[in-house]
């Protein structure tokens, strides 16, 4: 059979990061923004551990899809973004917490937007994982623009 490229972006083209926690209302808005910039949508996912080493040596490698919700949200993400026309990856990683890995990732891949969600969390639950949104602003360069949808 004929095997049908996708077409493929411009290097320059530019990146949008929307970083997932669950399936959002916010997903929709992250594809929009993409497809209206014409960018390549990166959907990180951290799945945030207490412990990153465990007998003595490094805990084993997890990939996403072996892990059942980031699975779920990573592979509808991806679906969705793709229905739209919008070329997405997912990108998977574990740690204590989410921020430092999305800041990361975001200079990594030459991001010109992240787009984060308004965390509902409840108070209580705030001060003990800290606040993503404020911990990824602090953080993030100034060359990055952040979106926060709430």
């Amino acid at each position: 059979g004929v095997r049908k490229e996708s077409p493929r972006r411009p290097l320059d083209a530019p990146r949008v990061l929307h970083c997932l926690r669950g399936i959002t209302p916010v997903r929709a808005f992250a594809i929009e923004e993409a497809k209206m910039r014409g960018a390549t949508l990166y959907i990180p996912y951290v799945r945030e551990v207490a412990v990153l080493y465990q007998g003595g040596g490094p805990a084993q490698r997890i990939r996403w899809q072996d892990d059942p919700q980031a699975a779920a949200v990573l592979n509808a993400a991806v679906h969705a973004a793709k229905e739209q026309g919008v070329p997405a990856l997912p990108v998977f990683a574990t740690a204590p917490t989410a921020a430092p890995i999305i800041v990361d990732t975001a200079c990594t891949l030459g991001a010109d937007f992240v787009l984060l969600g308004a965390s509902h969390r409840g108070s209580m639950l705030k001060l003990l994982k800290g606040n993503v949104v404020a911990d990824v602003a602090g953080s993030l360069p100034e060359s990055i623009h952040l979106v926060i949808h709430g």
